[in-house]
């Protein structure tokens, strides 16, 4: 038909192919007549399309005017779409720019959580060995500096006739006239009453610091055998080197002036059947010696000591002491006690130690 002509004509040259399926789909013809209801049946279709076309070719101006509209129309709904489509667009945009930097600022927040989280286990860990260096350089200090575990006499109180030790840091097992207690200058006949000080009440340093010290270098190869002799005994090591140092300078070869033998100065009559001339021999010997007389006298580690060199508690006094009857070398040395507690057993050479220093003469 001519108008399906016209209105094929005027949609190619608007182009717009969706203005001509808007005129065929209207329910009535702009004169009011109904259209026929659309259908799938191909004739009924026809015949709504043939009312539309020959009413059209009789009203051509308003073919034209209704395909601009449609047209129109059509352009509208498709901006509009195009809009609502970048619209959409945007906002899922966002919507995903949105979640990123959330994802971002998640993450960052996580990774400072477990740096801090790690910073401070470092911290920690680092506080831990630092005071576990701490915890061994002390528990290596007191190991070196006082083997005993024992203070010393700080603060102690004794039965008797001295009951305080006056200990200082200076003289930390005592001062000389707690450890020679009664024996006086002034009454020459007043006799030495030892305190009752036990060997664990004592401040002594280690066997090894001693060894390693400039003060037991004669004693240092010997380490040995007085850790043998201790651990028999259980008399320290460190006292057992500080009686060699008094007594020989812990020289093995020594002979004293009444036949005493060896570094520990031991008497022919201790040595019966045993060769007191190895050192090792020697050592263990003086040890045992020493550890009877710490028992036979109640665990009295003074008046034990004491009789090492020849005092008897009870019987000593200045006059008793200093006699030279027999000798210059043959007194007692009042000074015996100081050096051996508070000058060797503290790593100090004991020979300083002169209060009396009634050997001083000779």
């Amino acid at each position: 038909m001519k108008f399906s002509a016209l209105v094929s004509l005027a949609v190619v040259a608007m182009g717009a192919s969706s203005a001509l399926g808007s005129l065929y789909d209207a329910d009535a013809l702009p004169n009011g007549v109904a259209l026929p209801r659309r259908s799938r049946h191909p004739l009924s279709e026809q015949r709504r399309r043939a009312l539309v076309d020959t009413y059209y070719a009789q009203h051509p101006e308003e073919a034209r005017r209704d395909l601009a509209d449609a047209d129109a129309d059509a352009e509208i709904e498709k901006r509009g779409s195009t809009k609502s489509c970048k619209a959409k667009t945007n906002k899922s945009k966002n919507k995903k720019s949105q979640a990123a930097k959330k994802a971002a600022e998640q993450a960052s927040a996580k990774t400072d959580t477990k740096a801090v989280k790690k910073q401070k286990t470092e911290h920690k860990t680092e506080q831990k060995s630092q005071k576990t260096e701490e915890k061994s350089t002390s528990s290596s200090s007191s190991s070196n500096n006082d083997a005993s575990g024992s203070k010393g006499l700080f603060g102690m109180r004794f039965a008797g006739q001295c009951t305080d030790p006056g200990a200082s840091d200076e003289y930390p097992n005592g001062n000389i006239n707690f450890l020679n207690c009664g024996v006086s200058k002034q009454n020459p006949n007043s006799k030495w009453k030892a305190p009752n000080v036990k060997l664990s009440d004592l401040r002594v340093i280690s066997a090894h610091q001693a060894a390693q010290s400039a003060t037991f270098k004669p004693c240092a190869k010997y380490e040995g055998a007085f850790s043998a002799a201790e651990k028999a005994t259980g008399v320290p090591a460190v006292l057992l080197m500080s009686f060699a140092m008094q007594e020989s300078t812990c020289n093995p070869s020594v002979t004293g002036g009444n036949g005493e033998i060896g570094m520990m100065q031991l008497t022919p009559d201790k040595c019966g059947g045993i060769n007191c001339w190895d050192a090792a021999t020697n050592i263990m010997t003086g040890a045992k010696y020493f550890k009877t007389e710490y028992d036979n006298r109640g665990q009295n580690v003074l008046a034990a000591a004491g009789a090492y060199n020849g005092w008897q508690d009870g019987q000593l006094s200045y006059n008793s002491a200093t006699n030279k009857q027999w000798g210059c070398n043959a007194q007692n040395n009042l000074d015996y006690l100081n050096q051996l507690f508070n000058g060797w057993c503290q790593g100090k050479t004991g020979y300083d130690l002169k209060v009396y220093n009634n050997l001083g003469s000779c």
